[in-house]
């Protein structure tokens, strides 16, 4: 049934009471009835085109009596009076509620859902097109719709979709990223309404920010420890191993440039996008804590500090814990980072960098394995012309990391090792490079002291000493090492089976 407004009412009772009133007690032929009828809509037509570009006011509405005066000389029975009668209401109700009056415009656009199809290719044990479809697997995806469920706003709810069709659509429009990811897209595979769309992902968006504490949490001691046994396989040297958590910086793109304070989103990348500070761990790349809201051209390091872990860092590690980073945050007693300037062409200095990169780079396939899920954070394609539109972009984010963790549990460690073997030739070619830099000469003293370096970033803080004493424990343990296995021919260490877990420290 067409929807009508109070003006498009008024003209379709004035026309049935006029065609009422004829047919009561007057029989008429058919033919000549439709031959009128169709005059008639033409006549309305040309009046609501000339309302639509400002002439109504030359125009009358098409006077009445002029069908009535041609049904004058017809006659016809009752029954077939009262089916001209319904086709006569059907046409003006069909002619009033388009948003034209064109004769050629189509009407409703014909929409059909696939959501059904999805459940089929599960029950058909095509997992994998699910997966492919909504980023997670179908075991999440029923998590999630569990978790969205219990949502006092969802469950309160009198009338409206399902709490599962919510879900896949947000998942839908979260999985794609740019003309891809679009309302109207989205609307025309789910079969519903671009404003449909909207409001079920603002229902499921505001549901997971009411979850986001209950899923990233500070990691438990059972999943500090498995970190740190993670990190002593790839650097067994005591003290690197309480390395457990990393912090990495990323960006958020829009697909176009905010209409309100749009060069603060103007990044280095040269997009328009908003920060986003990503805490996580090694082993499972679950993350524990983030920072979203800042603009794309805030550093790093000054929307660090405003985080509590870095105003109050004693309160989420326990002692000998740190935080891996990169050179874009500074040293401190909880921070490790590696050598910058000049500093990092010392051979020595160099080999704790290659350390530092194997330990963190964990960081790296975590925001991978975020934007991989959700593509919507590598093109976020939002309408941000108002102030509120930066809080709800802020609020889709933190969403989607919301549930990247439900899903991690249901996913063991398949994706993140396929991850992991995407980057291993890179990363083995960088660490071969920075291996065979830290043989090379520099400076005429390859074993040069980097104190003794012009302007290298080298201070009496706490940060650089505890920085130092483990790049020095680092060095001991490979000069040992060397010593008794030597190098591959590429200058690699040679890494015995047997050498893991001789007197490992595992206090956490």
């Amino acid at each position: 049934m067409v929807r009508l407004n109070e003006k498009q009412r008024r003209i379709r009772d004035r026309s049935d009471r006029a065609i009422a009133d004829f047919l009561e007690g007057t029989d008429h032929a058919a033919a000549e009835f439709e031959d009128a009828l169709a005059r008639f809509s033409e006549q309305v037509a040309v009046f609501l085109v000339a309302e639509a570009t400002g002439e109504q006011q030359e125009l009358d509405f098409p006077d009445f009596s002029v069908l009535l005066e041609a049904l004058e000389d017809c006659q016809l029975k009752e029954d077939e009076a009262c089916e001209l009668f319904d086709a006569a209401r059907e046409e003006v109700d069909e002619m009033m509620g388009r948003r034209y009056a064109d004769p050629t415009r189509p009407g409703k656009i014909p929409k059909m859902s696939q959501i059904p199809l999805q459940f089929q290719y599960v029950n058909a044990g095509y997992d994998k097109l699910w997966k492919e479809n909504f980023g997670m697997g179908h075991a999440a995806t029923m998590k999630l719709v569990d978790i969205v469920s219990e949502d006092p706003v969802i469950a309160n709810r009198r009338k409206g979709a399902p709490p599962q069709t919510l879900v896949l659509v947000w998942l839908w429009r979260a999985r794609l990223y740019g003309n891809g990811g679009s309302v109207f897209k989205t609307a025309q595979w789910a079969g519903i309404s671009s404003g449909a769309v909207v409001a079920y992902s603002r229902l499921v968006v505001d549901a997971l920010c009411r979850r986001t504490k209950d899923f990233v949490t500070y990691p438990t001691p059972e999943e500090r420890l498995r970190a740190a046994q993670y990190q002593w396989i790839k650097v067994p040297v005591d003290g690197w191993q309480y390395g457990i958590i990393m912090i990495d910086g990323t960006t958020v793109n829009f697909d176009s440039r905010p209409g309100f304070d749009g060069n603060s989103y103007f990044d280095r990348k040269f997009e328009y996008s908003m920060n986003l500070q990503v805490v996580n761990l090694p082993e499972t790349l679950r993350i524990v804590d983030f920072n979203v809201g800042y603009t794309g051209s805030a550093n790093d390091q000054s929307v660090f500090k405003t985080m509590p872990l870095a105003k109050n860092p004693e309160k989420f590690l326990n002692p000998k814990e740190f935080i891996l980073t990169d050179s874009a945050y500074s040293v401190t007693k909880y921070t490790l980072g590696p050598y910058k300037g000049r500093a990092a062409e010392v051979g020595i200095n160099t080999r704790a960098n290659a350390a530092i990169s194997s330990l963190r780079v964990e960081s790296e396939h975590a925001i991978e394995y975020l934007k991989g899920r959700f593509g919507s954070l590598s093109g976020l394609r939002m309408r941000m012309t108002r102030r509120r539109h930066h809080r709800e972009a802020a609020k889709w984010i933190s969403a989607c990391i919301t549930a990247h963790n439900i899903a991690i549990p249901f996913e063991g460690h398949a994706v993140i090792l396929e991850l992991r073997e995407e980057q291993q030739a890179r990363e083995d070619a960088l660490e071969r490079e920075q291996r065979l830099r830290a043989t090379a000469p520099r400076h005429n003293d390859p074993d040069r002291p980097p104190e003794e370096i012009e302007d290298a970033t080298v201070t009496t803080d706490e940060g650089t000493q505890f920085r130092n004493m483990l790049r020095d424990r680092l060095i001991a343990f490979e000069d040992e090492l060397e010593m008794r296995v030597g190098r591959t021919h590429d200058g690699v260490l040679r890494m015995p089976r047997n050498w893991l877990g001789e007197d490992m420290p595992w206090e956490v």
